[in-house]
């Protein structure tokens, strides 16, 4: 398992980020909207035990500071 199971990289400009990212994984990311406002699903593969997702939001900024990483402290 590893120490990190999800991260958020909040993003200002939704589209662009998403075509970027789909355009350097060179797989579509699944968009819906969230409690926030609208993310973007990164590829995840539950053996792995890591996800994440580019996310809209108003009160969180892009760039630095603009990453929220989520710690598995099970055990």
């Amino acid at each position: 398992m590893n120490a990190i199971n999800w991260f958020e990289l909040f993003v200002s400009n939704f589209e662009r980020a998403r075509g970027f990212y789909e355009r350097v994984l060179a797989t579509p990311l699944e968009a819906m909207d969230g409690m926030g406002g609208r993310v973007a699903l990164f590829p995840y593969a539950q053996e792995s035990g890591v996800g994440g997702c580019l996310s809209e939001s108003a009160e969180q900024q892009s760039g630095i500071g603009g990453t929220r990483i989520y710690l598995n402290v099970e055990g």
